[in-house]
């Protein structure tokens, strides 16, 4: 049986979000995991944090985990004009805001 994690529990949060440049900056992060109304391998997780634009116009973060668990309807908000590529296969999402600002984002 596949196992789907909607979100994955993001392996303690400093090693499932590993920035690629220390110019990058990620703050006020709230994680939440939800396993009420789930099947059996799933949980739902809300992550919600202020990603720096100041100093750069790009941000990646990894998810990281095996093979076998896997992002299912991730949506992301977020002000400034954000927006992202998220590459499934390489398990990474990429922030574009080319506002040099503060921003929250939620992805759900």
């Amino acid at each position: 049986m596949r196992t789907n994690i909607l979100l994955l529990l993001f392996f303690l949060w400093g090693s499932l979000f590993s920035i690629e440049s220390l110019g990058q900056e990620i703050d006020n992060y709230i994680l939440s995991i939800d396993k009420r109304d789930m099947e059996a391998a799933n949980l739902h997780v809300n992550c919600t944090f202020i990603a720096d634009f100041q100093t750069t116009d790009t941000i990646c973060m990894n998810f990281g985990g095996d093979e076998e668990f896997s992002i299912e309807n991730l949506a992301v908000q977020g002000k400034c004009p954000l927006k992202y590529d998220y590459l499934k296969k390489d398990k990474r999402i990429i922030f574009y805001c080319p506002s040099q600002t503060r921003t929250a984002i939620q992805m759900d």
